[in-house]
């Protein structure tokens, strides 16, 4: 649906028209386990259901838009942005990086930017390991936020206790934004907001310039204790290992076999050395999301400490099936493997 406004080996830029005249949304893919630029663009189905005209910019690579063609957005999108009063960008992690990189060429009064990163180049982010193994292989020409100025309003959601806090500070030391602290949601926002159905309504407000800070403050605080999250969140900060796992088995009560309550509490056990626990959590954790593969990962190496070789070799191997295109789990899992298959005083 919609039409092609540009193509190239690694970009797609599509248009929807939507019922809202005066208003548009730029959107832009986040990191995909399996990139391609032919599927739905992100929140397509959302925007539409709402009618709002969208151009959906979507990639085969998870390459933080570092593609030449993405410096000439304006002359590409701008027999379109002319046809509309308000135009907002919108994305979430990588994608939220773009919202706010590129906004200017979008012509953006608005910029919806989910746990954006403020690069990803490790010469600028060496704080930040999670995205190294893709970062360190990229040639940047579009990562600069003072080579690109914007005049819209830009408002960054993240969780200031996790590393998207020090992403989030070092965006407004070069861009003028509003910080909107989201306590708890881990990474992406956009998950925890969802979850506890602050996400719809959040975005709504802020592409038609009726956001409230103070009310989303108010009900952040009511609705954050309809997640899992806010209890692993409580655990995260407690010091005391058993204050953890009571923080844990408060949130289990209320969601049973929740992934995230389980993988946590199995991380917290298994620092402890509780193996037989910790492994119970595991497992659960797997039933609840059977291809997660970090959660495997951790799981062999559990089995690798009680010299359960041959599980802890397979568990590995399981991992780099369940995510083929995740580098950094790749080498990891290989590594494991390799030294789950050498036998002691071979």
């Amino acid at each position: 649906m919609g039409r092609i406004l540009f193509e190239s080996h690694q970009l797609r830029m599509r248009y929807v028209p939507g019922r809202d005249f005066g208003t548009m949304v730029i959107t832009f893919m986040h990191w995909s386990e399996q990139p391609r630029k032919d599927r739905a663009g992100f929140a397509e189905a959302f925007l539409s259901a709402e009618g709002l005209a969208a151009i959906h910019i979507t990639c085969a690579e998870n390459a933080w838009y570092q593609h030449p063609e993405m410096r000439h957005l304006d002359v590409v999108l701008e027999p379109v942005l002319r046809l509309y009063d308000r135009r907002v960008s919108y994305g979430s992690s990588m994608g939220a990086y773009a919202a706010l990189m590129f906004a200017g060429l979008t012509r953006s009064d608005v910029v919806i930017a989910l746990s954006p990163q403020y690069s990803i180049d490790p010469e600028k982010s060496a704080f930040d390991k999670t995205w190294l193994h893709i970062g360190r292989k990229l040639s940047y020409c579009c990562d600069d936020l003072a080579e690109f100025p914007s005049r819209a309003e830009a408002f960054v959601l993240f969780d200031p206790r996790h590393v998207d806090g020090i992403h989030g500070e070092a965006i407004a030391r070069e861009r003028s934004v509003r910080l909107i602290p989201v306590d708890g949601a881990s990474h992406p926002a956009s998950e925890f907001l969802h979850g506890i159905g602050m996400l719809k309504p959040t975005v709504l407000s802020l592409i038609r310039g009726s956001f409230d800070e103070a009310a989303f403050r108010f009900e952040l605080r009511r609705a954050s204790r309809r997640s899992p999250r806010h209890y692993c969140a409580l655990a995260a900060r407690a010091r005391d290992p058993q204050r953890k796992l009571r923080l844990f088995e408060a949130g289990e009560r209320l969601f049973p076999g929740d992934f995230f309550i389980c993988l946590h509490r199995a991380r917290t056990l298994h620092a402890l050395r509780r193996h037989a626990e910790a492994e119970i959590d595991y497992r659960r954790a797997l039933a609840a999301q059977p291809r997660h593969g970090w959660t495997m990962i951790w799981l062999a190496e559990l089995c690798l400490e009680l010299e359960r070789r041959d599980e802890a070799c397979r568990l590995a191997q399981e991992a780099m099936a369940a995510m083929p295109q995740h580098e950094q789990l790749q080498a990891v899992a290989a590594a494991l493997a390799d030294k789950a298959a050498a036998r002691p005083g071979a």
